[in-house]
């Protein structure tokens, strides 16, 4: 049985007894992550963060020094800036982004990642939208991008 769900396991998704759901409800930012903070294997849907709200960086999860988001679904979530993720530096890896939306960077926004590595690695983004950049969207970033696909993002 799957413990989670894993770009490992071919991308075979466990029952759904097995999944782990986090539902911010619309309530705002589902996960605020701070440095060092590793964030694997769940399902992150519901978050919302607009621009009046006191923060509007992530709605699914805004990261806020060097993070790590590993084997995990970011599914419907809003905010101004990320949909799905806001970070400024870290590692994104074997990670999926559905249905996110957004101002700038319906699946990801990036933030200053120049002055350190920023990977994004075996995501897939498919039906992000945003203003600007439906998929991500870079400020002063230039994150390394590698085995991975964008389909049917709009912006």
């Amino acid at each position: 049985a799957f413990l989670r769900w894993d770009f490992a396991q071919g991308g075979a998704q466990p029952p759904p007894e097995y999944e782990t759901i986090i539902d911010g409800q619309n309530l705002g930012t589902v996960i605020h992550a701070g440095a060092n903070t590793g964030v694997d294997g769940f399902t992150i849907k519901g978050g919302y963060a607009p621009l009046e709200a006191e923060t509007y960086f992530g709605g699914g999860i805004s990261g806020n020094g060097e993070i790590t988001v590993s084997n995990c679904k970011l599914i419907a979530n809003y905010a101004h800036m990320g949909g799905g993720l806001f970070l400024d530096t870290g590692k994104v890896e074997n990670c999926l982004f559905i249905n996110n939306s957004a101002n700038f960077g319906g699946g990801i926004c990036t933030r200053y990642g120049e002055t350190s590595s920023l990977l994004i690695s075996n995501c897939k983004f498919l039906s992000n939208t945003a203003d600007t950049g439906g998929g991500i969207f870079n400020i002063q970033s230039s994150p390394r991008i590698q085995n991975s696909f964008f389909v049917g993002n709009d912006y």
